[in-house]
């Protein structure tokens, strides 16, 4: 599925989030930080990467359920869990 096919949220609309790829299965975002994103201590805020990962395994969900039946049936994550290694900063991708 072409990643222009799928419609934007508002959230990512919102934070500058992009669809850079897509396949069966599959999601490849991306998200040039910035000023907004970061937290107090000036790296990235954990919550707009956990933001990131929902809306690419939801769009990796609709490559294979497509958007016909996603509307009719949503889903929604349940559980999600992510272990952060190091601080991305203004200017990371």
């Amino acid at each position: 599925m072409d990643p222009s096919e799928f419609p934007r949220s508002g959230i990512m609309q919102m934070l500058g989030g992009r669809i850079d790829s897509s396949g069966e299965g599959v999601s490849v975002m991306s998200l040039p930080l910035e000023e907004k994103h970061m937290n107090p201590n000036g790296v990235v805020h954990g919550g707009v990467i956990t933001t990131l990962m929902d809306e690419a395994t939801g769009h990796a969900i609709v490559t294979i359920r497509g958007l016909e039946t996603m509307a009719e049936a949503p889903h929604a994550t349940i559980d999600m869990s992510v272990s952060f290694l190091s601080g991305a900063r203004i200017g990371d991708e």
